[in-house]
């Protein structure tokens, strides 16, 4: 008997998440409708035009692309990743002033504070430079 009642009970509960029962029925309240998205500290004006920011990523000793590179504004969710000719486009922009971070296993990460415009874009080209990595036995 008690495992009867357990399975009607799974199945009363499965029937409404899969939506099977209208949840007016059990005297459900509506939830709220959730808020917009914040993207991090980045207050967009309606109406604005979005920008771009775009460039290529060099070893700063070598001169060579490098492929891979993280490129992101601090504090929102646009980033990228530099192609196979170094290159990368941060498209979407709000007007404003930001930090670009270009993150890279094996370098330093490069800050930098950029106020793209919202017409023409703007253009970053970054180097980084190596970062030594000493691997060892730990400290006793």
């Amino acid at each position: 008997m008690k495992y009867v009642f357990i399975a009607a009970i799974a199945t009363i509960i499965a029937r409404g998440i899969l939506g099977l029962i209208d949840p007016s029925a059990l005297n459900a309240p509506t939830p709220p409708p959730l808020p917009e998205p914040v993207k991090g500290h980045v207050t967009v004006v309606a109406g604005g035009p979005a920008g771009t920011i775009s460039g290529h990523i060099y070893d700063a000793k070598s001169g060579e692309v490098l492929v891979g590179t993280s490129a992101f504004i601090r504090g929102t969710d646009l980033g990228a990743a530099t192609g196979v000719r170094g290159d990368y486009t941060l498209t979407g922009v709000p007007p404003g002033k930001y930090e670009l971070v270009a993150s890279c296993i094996g370098y330093n990460d490069l800050k930098t504070t950029v106020t793209p415009d919202s017409i023409a874009g703007l253009r970053v080209d970054l180097w980084l430079a190596v970062t030594t990595v000493l691997l060892g036995r730990p400290p006793r």
